[in-house]
């Protein structure tokens, strides 16, 4: 089988612009105590920067506020995607912090939500229960399909690297794992 070499430059232009097609994100946030909790929200895309705007009657957002720090999903859709199991995907592991309502930046930030999701967003704004939090990747991963997963980094995120060591054929149990048992008729 001779297969073409990669070109990264592509990669990394489907990286950057694969959340474009989304208008909300699915958000993975810890909680203090070490509890997971997954949600969405819709967000904007600024300046290498996500910004979601949340309730404080979402997990997330305490979340958020307590440990700094969430994982940001994009996913192509089920309907859209060529298989199930390799769903073309961007995971971003971030570093979050609070934009307070009187720094110029929220204004700035409210007004491009605003633009992007309509009026509705100034009658949010008016709630102060709402909190907007800047989010800034550290590092991604995108995973174009089977065998095509690559992690980028860097300060810019410039720096893609194939994951390509492949997959194992068996794996010990960890001691977090179960072994599966097989139902009793």
């Amino acid at each position: 089988m001779n297969k073409q070499p990669v070109d990264l430059s592509t990669v990394r232009s489907e990286y950057i612009n694969f959340p474009a097609d989304f208008e909300s994100v699915l958000i993975g946030t810890v909680s203090s105590d070490g509890l997971p909790d997954a949600s969405y929200a819709a967000y904007l895309a600024h300046d290498k920067h996500y910004y979601v705007y949340v309730s404080e009657l979402s997990k997330h957002t305490q979340n958020l506020r307590d440990t700094g720090k969430a994982s940001l999903l994009f996913i192509e859709s089920e309907s859209e995607c060529q298989h199930l199991f390799a769903r073309r995907r961007v995971t971003l592991a971030c570093e979050v912090e609070e934009v307070f309502r009187w720094c110029r930046h929220f204004d700035l930030i409210m007004d491009q939500f605003t633009g992007k999701f309509g009026q509705f967003l100034n009658v949010l704004k008016s709630f102060n229960d709402f909190h907007l939090f800047k989010i800034t990747p550290q590092k991604g991963v995108y995973v174009r399909g089977f065998g095509q997963a690559y992690a980028f980094g860097g300060e810019s995120l410039e720096m893609v690297k194939h994951l390509n060591e492949g997959h194992r054929a068996e794996r010990k149990t960890s001691s977090r794992s179960l072994p599966l048992q097989a139902p009793s008729s």
